[in-house]
């Protein structure tokens, strides 16, 4: 591995647009190749031509369409977004469409059939390889089908029951033609739908109105045959029998009251008799011809003794006489009033009579009647059925009557109507010059632009990502010497070595690295990630490189604690993630004895500890560098242990590795503060690794037994950043019991 050096200066973004507009040449033969591609479609492509016509949908219907308008729901129909859409399918179907083809006999035109010209080169060779089909295995009908389908566009403006019908063609009359023939059959088809609908109904109900009289007739006379068997007669209000038994219940009601009130007047001049001997107040006695006489020769006999008490005494034979007529006229009197009494007597009797004998008449009638009134429940039954079928059928004829006013489609009131017929346009659809131009040229123009500016930054990534060749005093190739006299052993000395064998040696490495790591553990590490995944599991329970972490752990401690080294930096001389997987795995052994750690992730390079700690990729230092966040957003918790975690960040460009390198020793320091060790992962030693781990008073390298006089030049090169102490670790391949181990749990 070269010795490590500090981090190049990153680009600016002036520099990169002041790269991109070096390339002029490239922007002007894009900008050229637009405007050539704008005049080749003008030219190539020819004019087409579009027109609109519009179509509303809404109910046409009126309270007049009809016959029996009595019978119509006068409110419109609601016209919803469904229905809407249901009439753009109508309107795009392919039976519309073949009905259009078919009215104006466009089937074998040269405009609606593609082979009409025969068919290219590039067609043939599309139909070869599968990219579009054969028109030759086509109907002429299917390619005039598919031409018209292609060319027509039918689209519902927003907020509203329009519905709009383009149609685009080589000229202005056709499109104009076809988008009419479009809105006119579809605004036709939507009559004859209902006429078709109107006929069926039709023959329908002229098939169940001529069952529907049969019935009614076949009803109506059994009614009639019933009541003639039964006896059910009617009278003007009812059957005959209901108005013989009211009439008798008048009459019995008029003996009943004849007969009393004869009796009553018996009673009231019999009372008369007995108590005053007169009847002088009975009107019915006072009535009696015989009475009136009888009365006048009372009064002519009073006057008469009147007359003669004048002059003679009461014992005068006249006046005796004349008392004696009286008496007499007196007795023909109640004599008389008697007989009225008889009389009245007898009458009451007979009114008597007479109500008993219709009484037996009612009682024999209700007898024959409760009979009657089962037939009558059959018969009402009977009129029931004749009066339903009656009435349904008055609907049927109404209803029929309704159909037979609209057998024409042109009487049908539809659901669409023509708002804008097409009109033959102007001016070209399609290609318009200027705007085409205009677009081929800006298009040109971004492309060339782009592809410069792509460029541009490649070349300076590359140039970024170049080796670094040192301090620009010294030569351009210049490379340090290599350390011939240091020992090859299979661990790296300590930097205090006690072996005097080792002393000469040590004084040569020591002139030339003021520092050498110490060797504190071993560990067989796989060369897969998933491998490492589980390695890094299973040092939970003590299996894999447990005992390697444990080590590490301790030496750091004891740096921590005795030295006051509270920054340690890990990386890897020529490895893979063995850097970011130890490092993991250290911080969670840290916290768990007792330190609080922050690990954080200084190199975007993957894998990485977001991957090993299964964690999403978010903010980090790429961010805290910019201003955007703070330490609160970026510091997270490891899943598993209670260590803090600062992920790299979303910003993975050199600019965002430069800015972090530039203020890491800030940042380190001021974690230093809050924790009691902070852990730096490095990665992969690269030129840019001396910049990453500024700050940093520790450092742990892992390398291979190979690499060992890499880590010791790394080592030394750190030291001039500030590295007071190095950690070697050495990484075994897996092989024998640990590697064994390691596939065993893999």
């Amino acid at each position: 591995m070269n010795q490590l050096a500090p981090e190049p200066a990153a680009f600016s973004m002036f520099d990169v647009l002041k790269g991109t507009l070096r390339r002029r040449l490239l922007i002007g033969l894009f900008l050229v190749a637009g405007i050539a591609g704008g005049l080749a479609i003008i030219k190539v492509f020819k004019p087409q031509y579009q027109s609109e016509a519009r179509v509303v949908i809404e109910s046409l219907a009126t309270p007049f369409d009809q016959s029996n308008s009595a019978q119509q729901d006068l409110r419109p129909d609601r016209i919803t977004d469904q229905f809407v859409a249901s009439q753009v399918a109508v309107l795009d179907s392919e039976d519309l469409a073949r009905r259009i083809l078919r009215d104006l006999n466009l089937v074998g035109k040269p405009q609606f059939d593609p082979l009409a010209k025969g068919m290219g080169t590039a067609k043939k060779l599309l139909v070869a390889s599968g990219f579009s089909d054969d028109p030759r295995k086509m109907t002429e009908e299917q390619r005039a089908l598919r031409v018209l389908s292609a060319s027509k566009t039918v689209y519902p403006i927003a907020l509203s029951n329009v519905i709009a019908v383009k149609y685009t063609a080589e000229d202005a009359e056709t499109a104009a033609r076809l988008a009419n023939a479009l809105a006119e059959t579809y605004v036709t088809s939507t009559r004859e739908r209902d006429t078709g609908a109107n006929d069926r109904a039709r023959e329908w109900l002229g098939s169940q109105i001529d069952d529907l009289r049969k019935k009614v007739s076949d009803s109506e006379a059994a009614v009639e045959k019933f009541r003639a068997d039964a006896g059910l007669l009617k009278g003007q209000t009812a059957t005959l029998g209901v108005q013989k038994i009211s009439e008798l219940n008048s009459q019995i009601t008029l003996a009943e009251a004849a007969a009393s009130e004869a009796q009553a007047k018996a009673d009231g001049i019999s009372r008369m008799l007995r108590t005053t001997g007169s009847v002088d107040a009975s009107s019915e006695v006072l009535g009696s011809p015989l009475i009136l006489a009888l009365r006048q020769q009372q009064i002519s006999a009073q006057r008469r003794l009147a007359d003669l008490s004048a002059t003679y005494l009461p014992n005068h034979p006249k006046m005796k006489a004349a008392q004696q007529e009286i008496d007499n006229i007196n007795r023909q009197v109640r004599r008389e009033a008697i007989k009225i009494v008889d009389s009245l007597h007898e009458e009451a009797n007979v009114a008597a009579a007479r109500a008993e004998t219709l009484r037996g008449e009612l009682e024999r009638l209700k007898g024959r009647e409760g009979g009657a009134l089962q037939d009558e429940v059959k018969l009402n039954a009977l009129e029931r059925e004749a009066a339903a079928n009656r009435t349904l059928l008055e609907n049927m004829l109404s209803r029929y009557a309704d159909a037979s006013a609209r057998q024409e489609s042109s009487l049908q009131p539809g659901y669409a109507r023509i708002i804008q017929t097409a009109t033959p346009a102007a001016a070209p659809y399609f290609p318009k010059v200027g705007p085409t131009l205009m677009l081929t040229t800006f298009a040109g123009l971004g492309l060339g632009l782009g592809l410069a500016f792509l460029l541009e930054m490649m070349a300076l990534a590359g140039r970024a990502a170049a080796p670094f060749e040192g301090d620009p005093a010294r030569p351009p190739r210049e490379r340090r010497p290599r350390l011939q006299n240091l020992p090859d052993p299979m661990f790296v000395p300590d930097f205090r070595p006690s072996a005097p064998a080792m002393a000469p040696a040590m004084a040569t490495a020591s002139a030339i690295v003021p520092a050498m790591p110490q060797l504190v553990a071993s560990m067989a590490f796989p060369p897969s990630f998933s491998e490492a995944q589980v390695l890094l599991a299973d040092t939970h329970d003590g299996r894999g490189i447990s005992d390697a972490v444990n080590r590490i752990a301790a030496s750091v401690s004891d740096l921590q604690g005795a030295r006051a080294i509270r920054s340690f930096c890990a990386m890897s001389i020529g490895g893979g993630h063995e850097a970011a997987m130890v490092s993991v795995a250290l911080a969670r052994k840290l916290v768990a004895n007792g330190l609080k750690t922050v690990l954080v992730d200084a190199t975007a390079r993957r894998p990485s500890l977001v991957d090993f700690l299964a964690l999403h990729n978010g903010e980090g230092l790429g961010e805290l560098v910019t201003g955007a966040v703070d330490f609160t957003h970026i510091v997270q918790r490891d899943p598993q242990s209670d260590a803090r975690i600062i992920r790299f960040g979303l910003r993975d460009d050199a600019t965002a590795q430069g800015q972090i390198a530039a203020r890491i020793e800030a940042i380190v320091g001021a974690l230093a503060q809050m924790f009691d060790v902070v852990l730096v992962h490095a990665g992969e030693a690269s030129p840019q690794t001396a910049a990453l781990v500024r700050g940093c008073n520790g450092g742990i390298l892992l390398a291979a037994p190979s690499r060992q006089r890499d880590a010791v030049a790394a080592a030394a090169t750190l030291s001039k950043q500030g590295l007071e102490h190095a950690l070697f670790v050495k990484i075994e391949p897996a092989s024998g019991a640990q590697g064994s181990e390691a596939r065993r749990v893999g």
